[in-house]
């Protein structure tokens, strides 16, 4: 029979990869807006194929309205990330005090459950200083400035394919995309894992480490999250234990996108596991959890061996809704 911390290890890792699952399905929703402001930017910019003198007396109009349409879009984006945030916070809180407390429950162990108002200050996250509305200013920002040059150098330069250079396939519309995703997933870590330190810091005597594991897939950082992977840090404070490598801000905030979690060893919760490969851990699950969560033609592929789970993550070409991983999370 399993100890509660190797339980607790397992459900942490299924988790980890819901949450980059759902982290995809956020992020293929609000790409949607994304896109739609481009479509419709593209609208704008067809009335500007009159020739030079029109591109020179349309400038100021045409830059009025695509920043109005880029602000419009980016604010409905920004409103739709604080909802699913939100939600992931609140279903994170709910997570974590389920995940250690069935497990631990033998033991007479109680945990304290995040109140309502801290699950909502983790909501409310920064990163680079920025809240969600604020960055969603400063890309309106960042953007209308790329448009402005290039709409006042085709007027300038007498160029009559601007809407080309503003939304073709190498504007700088269409470049900001993966700027775009990039955020918004780092929101979402930084809310998932910002609860679950929370969680944590406020239970600190049930805790006798937590350890940085960094191999959900191929894309681990070289010289930032692999070195900590599998470093064990002590409670309270995250104090390096045999190593001198820093917490700093922690798996999942250390830098963009950081797709590292953390993993709890709970006081007198048996032996822990030795983190394990991505393969190792698809090898031992049950057919039904590969299935749940890659699908059944992709866990196929895993088990056969036509896709290895060095890309656990990245290879599955699924995104969770909620609700999906509302179900994989028990």
């Amino acid at each position: 029979m399993a100890t509660p911390n190797a339980e607790i290890a397992d459900r942490a890792i299924r988790h980890a990869i819901g949450l980059q699952l759902r982290a995809a399905g956020i992020t293929n929703e609000l790409l949607e807006i994304y896109d739609l402001s481009i479509q419709e930017i593209a609208s704008i910019m067809a009335t500007a194929d009159g020739g030079p003198q029109v591109n020179q007396q349309l400038t100021a109009f045409l830059l009025e309205r695509m920043q109005a349409q880029l602000r419009g879009r980016y604010s409905q984006a920004a409103a739709a990330l604080t909802v699913d945030l939100t939600e992931s916070a609140e279903h994170e809180a709910g997570f974590q005090d389920r995940m250690v407390s069935g497990p631990t429950a033998a033991l007479g162990i109680a945990w304290t459950a995040l109140t309502a108002a801290e699950i909502a200050r983790v909501a409310r996250v920064k990163f680079e200083d920025l809240t969600v509305l604020e960055w969603a200013r400063d890309l309106e920002r960042q953007q209308v400035a790329r448009v402005r040059r290039l709409t006042r150098e085709a007027a300038r330069n007498g160029d009559t394919n601007l809407a080309e250079q503003i939304t073709g396939p190498k504007s700088p519309l269409r470049a900001g995309r993966a700027h775009f995703v990039t955020w918004v997933k780092t929101f979402f870590a930084q809310v998932t894992q910002g609860v679950r330190e929370v969680f944590f810091d406020k239970n600190p005597e049930n805790v006798d480490w937590e350890t940085w594991s960094s191999i959900l897939d191929s894309r681990t950082t070289k010289f930032i999250c692999f070195p900590r992977h599998g470093k064990r840090y002590r409670l309270p404070g995250h104090v390096p234990v045999g190593h001198s490598l820093p917490w700093g801000p922690g798996p999942g905030l250390i830098h963009r996108n950081c797709r590292s979690v953390s993993i709890s060893s709970i006081r007198g919760g048996g032996p822990v596991p030795k983190l394990e490969t991505p393969d190792h851990w698809v090898d031992r699950q049950p057919r039904s959890v590969l299935d749940e969560l890659f699908g059944v033609r992709r866990a196929e592929l895993f088990v056969s061996g036509g896709l290895t789970a060095r890309n656990l993550v990245s290879a599955t070409g699924r995104a969770f809704s909620l609700a999906e991983l509302q179900a994989v999370d028990g």
